[in-house]
């Protein structure tokens, strides 16, 4: 269950669809949680909306002056960073659901999904990743589970990843071969816990 009293609006359900295929939960003005759902199970089928415009119309009404990552939970990837002004696209299986989290391009590292929940950190955070510009740090508070590997994924727009801690659990960081400008951070801990963690940075 969320932690608020809402949940997902169907972004395309008054643009003559029979069933809606796009479903947006925002978290904040900056970040949205997109769900795109093929309801043909025999065929695939291409999902897309605009970013940007009038929601009643089938947009998500981000801002079109902005630049935003969308990252793909199941299929771990980044699908890419986005103008304001574009559409999102994506060619789905035969009843897949896909959920990404879209995320305004920030001018300092930024988090961007977590392997934890399909809410990519909205449920297992508790409270917002912050940044420390005068020492670089990117610090924030996990839920992770005993045994099992946490991983957040960073944008480092800029920045060197240096470094990262996690209290009581172990932590490292790698570089994304396949998305440059990205980097996860892992986090293992031997029982569950609300890990504290830090990640230095260098400009």
């Amino acid at each position: 269950m969320h932690r608020e009293m809402r949940n997902f609006r169907p972004v395309d359900a008054f643009t003559g669809v029979p069933d809606p295929r796009v479903y947006d939960f925002a978290v904040t003005p900056e970040w949205h949680q997109v769900m795109f759902f093929n309801p043909d199970f025999k065929n695939k089928g291409t999902v897309s909306a605009r970013l940007s415009g009038d929601q009643t119309a089938g947009a998500l009404g981000l801002n079109a002056s902005q630049s935003y990552y969308v990252y793909d939970f199941w299929n771990d990837r980044l699908v890419g960073k986005l103008r304001g002004d574009k559409r999102l696209e994506q060619e789905l299986l035969p009843g897949e659901a896909r959920m990404m989290s879209a995320h305004k391009v920030e001018t300092r590292p930024q988090f961007l999904s977590t392997n934890r929940h399909i809410m990519q950190g909205y449920r297992d955070m508790p409270g917002r990743p912050r940044w420390d510009a005068r020492n670089l740090v990117l610090s924030g508070k996990s839920d992770a589970i005993g045994g099992e590997t946490y991983k957040i994924v960073l944008a480092t727009n800029g920045y060197k990843p240096v470094s990262a801690e996690a209290a009581d659990g172990k932590a490292s960081l790698q570089a994304v071969p396949e998305a440059e400008g990205l980097a996860v951070l892992s986090i293992d801990c031997p029982k569950d816990s609300a890990v504290a963690w830090k990640v230095m940075f260098a400009k």
